[in-house]
């Protein structure tokens, strides 16, 4: 069994080490620049009907500019002027008109009504004729106009922040019939109170508000653990702030329906997004005053509270630009997950034609190993007859779903060995497997593995890539890495290409004093530079000579090299200091070496106090670990590693957006394993460290699952739904005791894995692309001029 196994292992990393990265090579390759030279001969085809499409907007942009130009007159007095008596006139308070209104008066500085110029910040009064300027006249609050003939008299300002319609066209056509039924002083009020409240929610300390209000209720449903449920007081803090921010977000809602009105609010994707967070906590208050929130058919219902962080995606911009990005490649990801199904659906039927019902076993009833040899165990009936329990494997081709399921994990390549000797002991139904009784069923997984794993997975990555080099095109000069940053972050960006680009314009001085002069001779020659990257990489290669209870000579002899080396490197930096002056300090890899040289003297120095004062060995190390920074000036006379790191260093706004994403996604699915699986019992991928209890525990879990490490054996655990593996007839807050549930874990890990893995770990790999290749040909760009 040993021997087949190591067999086994040393065939799945031959095969993961050379057909994955070939694969992967060629992906990468068809989705480069074929694909794009390809599109750009089909968009040299359709530029004739691309010609033909803008004469005809052309004629028609023609034709509106005419009409307009003959119309505008008689659509002004339509539009912004309404007439009520001979005498006076008044503001339309439904609101019909606000948006013409406010779409007829330019924001400049000034503007001109009948050959009259008005000033911005004076005053508007509506007439018959037209809009009047009124200059030194106070304006009357709305509130207290009591004189129902006196013309309404608004401001610039307060005419462009008009609110517009509250409701859709259809209903305030049938509500604009009773204006003249409501008193005129109801109308004004209702505009005025629409006017503050759009004030109100487009102010920034409300803003900050709301999002304070977001973080703060984010904590509170991370601090809802096991330990939390134990402890009523705590709780029902907890549940109380719950309730004040289901209060907040609603009352938002309702402004923001005030203010906006509902038509324009349900224009913006992100406020459906939103009124769906709002509408899923309001329904969980309501369970809970009703009694029935702990219901087991009603809690679902509750856990939908983890989606709240969810409005943090409209608030920060960071997120919020990665989230546009993903939106645009959801198509292509959607059309690679649909050949991922077609491709699977082969193999999961041909899985369960050829598995079926066949990785049934005769297991002992306490350990769940298989029966031994010696037990004489053929088939089903032997096996009950002789007391064991006659058991099926956990992942298994009885079904197609079941057969998916197999095929994510061997394609995940976590527990996928397991499943392999499971089919290759197979015999048939009702039959103990025999271990190796049927070897050609490797030809099964070696054939999904190649064209399943290695070709469609990878796919995603291809067509990750590929979506942002169509949008590189889209974006022109900027690169698709723009797409991941903010306004502020695309200036740091072009900050840092520029600073990459730029040479010295102008050379250090040769000082006059013959010692600095000697100095600066001997420093700026390039075979001093040879002599220090030498001893930088001689005392590399000492520092690794150290090892764990290295004898009292050896760590002498070393503790001499390094002080020697430190001697070196000071000697290195005094005589620059000398030739330089101040101006040492102008050169980044000076005031990085004099930091290097800084922190190993302080190392040196208190490495000896704290040896001479019994000082805990581990602080001890904890100083020495200052001198592995001399390794990094290797990086100094390395042009290709110093293009690796301004590609990084470039990227770091980008990959931090995509970090904020993922994490918030981490974050989501914490919260829901707390709610589902805290009380699952250890076993498998579930231990001390790695389960759903607590909020940190849970964010580690899921972290090492984004690696696609281990989650074969958090499934296992949590999806132990039945004795001897759990008894759910433990009492506890879960309902099910102490198990898991099936037909929760399955969706559950798999969103994330092709979420987190698949998905947003790709846009990791897609970014540090774009940008070496970016800062590949800046470098030869600069070496060309």
């Amino acid at each position: 069994m040993s021997l087949r196994r190591e067999t086994v292992s040393t065939f799945n990393i031959i095969v993961w080490l050379e057909v994955l990265n070939l694969f992967l090579a060629l992906l990468l390759a068809s989705f480069g620049s074929n694909v794009l030279s390809e599109r750009e001969k089909e968009d040299d085809d359709n530029k004739i009907g691309e010609a033909i499409d803008r004469i005809q907007r052309c004629i028609r942009f023609i034709f509106r500019l005419i009409f307009r130009a003959f119309c505008r007159k008689k659509r002004k007095k339509i539009k912004i002027i309404e007439s009520i008596t001979n005498e006076t006139i008044y503001l339309n308070q439904s609101l019909a008109g606000t948006d013409d209104l406010i779409n007829n008066i330019p924001c400049s500085t000034s503007i001109n009504i009948d050959n009259k110029k008005i000033k911005p910040n004076g005053l508007l009064v509506l007439t018959n004729e037209a809009i009047e300027p009124i200059e030194d006249i106070e304006m009357k609050s709305l509130n207290n106009n009591n004189n129902p003939t006196s013309p309404t008299i608004l401001s610039y300002d307060q005419i462009l922040q008009m609110p517009p319609d509250c409701c859709p066209r259809i209903i305030s056509k049938h509500v604009g019939r009773f204006k003249y039924i409501v008193p005129e002083s109801i109308q004004q009020k209702w505009t005025y109170l629409r006017s503050k409240a759009h004030r109100l929610v487009e102010h920034r300390f409300f803003e900050w508000l709301i999002i304070a209000s977001i973080l703060a209720s984010s904590t509170t449903l991370a601090l809802e653990d096991i330990n939390t449920r134990q402890q009523p007081k705590y709780y029902s803090i907890l549940h109380s702030f719950d309730q004040l921010f289901t209060i907040i977000f609603t009352a938002e809602l309702v402004l923001k329906w005030f203010a906006y009105g509902i038509k324009n609010y349900f224009t913006n994707g992100w406020n459906w997004l939103d009124f769906l967070i709002v509408v899923v906590s309001v329904l969980g208050s309501l369970l809970d005053g009703l009694g029935v929130a702990d219901i087991p058919a009603f809690k679902s219902m509750r856990t939908l509270r983890a989606l709240r962080p969810l409005k943090a995606l409209s608030r920060f911009e960071g997120i919020r630009v990665v989230v546009n990005a993903l939106i645009g490649a959801i198509p292509s990801i959607f059309n690679v997950l649909l050949v991922c199904l077609v491709f699977w659906l082969i193999f999961s039927i041909m899985g369960v034609q050829l598995f079926g019902g066949k990785f049934y076993k005769c297991v002992y009833h306490d350990t769940h190993d298989r029966v031994n040899i010696s037990e004489n165990v053929t088939n089903k009936i032997d096996c009950l007859n002789k007391n064991f329990t006659w058991e099926n494997s956990r992942v298994n081709f009885d079904n197609v779903v079941n057969g998916y399921l197999a095929l994510f994990q061997v394609a995940t390549f976590k527990g996928w060995i397991e499943i392999m000797a499971d089919a290759t002991d197979a015999k048939d139904i009702d039959v103990q497997p025999a271990q190796e009784s049927n070897v050609y069923r490797l030809v099964y997984f070696v054939l999904f593995i190649i064209l399943g794993s290695f070709f469609t997975l990878n796919l995603f990555i291809g067509v990750v890539i590929d979506n942002f080099n169509q949008q590189k095109r889209k974006l022109g000069s900027g690169g698709s890495i723009e797409m991941f940053m903010t306004d502020d972050q695309k200036k740091y960006y072009n900050a840092m290409k520029k600073m990459g680009n730029k040479k010295p314009t102008k050379a250090l001085p040769r000082p006059r004093f013959p010692i600095a002069r000697f100095f600066f001779d001997l420093t700026t020659n390039q075979k001093f530079d040879i002599f220090i990257m030498m001893c930088i990489f001689l005392n590399m290669l000492c520092m690794c000579l150290e090892y764990h209870n290295q004898s009292r000579i050896h760590e002498r002899i070393l503790g001499y090299i390094n002080n020697f080396f430190v001697a070196i490197f000071t000697i290195e930096c005094g005589m620059k200091l000398i030739a330089l002056h101040y101006k040492y300090f102008t050169i980044p890899w000076n005031v990085f070496d004099f930091i290097i040289v800084i922190a190993s003297i302080l190392g040196q120095v208190l490495g000896e106090i704290m040896a001479n004062y019994f000082v805990n060995p581990t602080l001890l190390r904890v100083v020495r670990v200052a001198r592995v920074g001399r390794v990094l000036r290797l990086v100094k006379g390395a042009k290709g590693i110093r293009t690796l790191l301004f590609a990084l260093a470039v990227s770091m706004p980008a990959l931090f957006n995509i970090g904020l994403l993922l994490f918030l996604v981490m974050f989501i699915y914490s919260i829901f394993g707390m709610s589902f699986f805290a009380y699952v019992r250890k076993a498998a991928g579930v231990t001390e460290i790695f389960n759903f209890e607590t909020f940190p525990n849970s964010l580690i879990i899921l972290f090492q699952m984004c690696t696609t490490a281990g989650w074969s054996g958090v499934l296992q655990a949590l999806t132990n739904d039945r004795p001897p593996d759990c008894d759910p007839t433990l009492k506890l807050p879960s309902h099910r005791g102490d198990c898991g549930s099936m037909a929760i874990a399955i969706p559950f890990l798999v969103s994330y894995l092709i979420i987190s893995s698949l998905v947003v770990v790709n846009m990791y790999i897609a970014v540090i692309l774009e940008n070496f290749s970016q800062a590949q040909e800046d470098v030869q760009q600069v070496n060309k001029n």
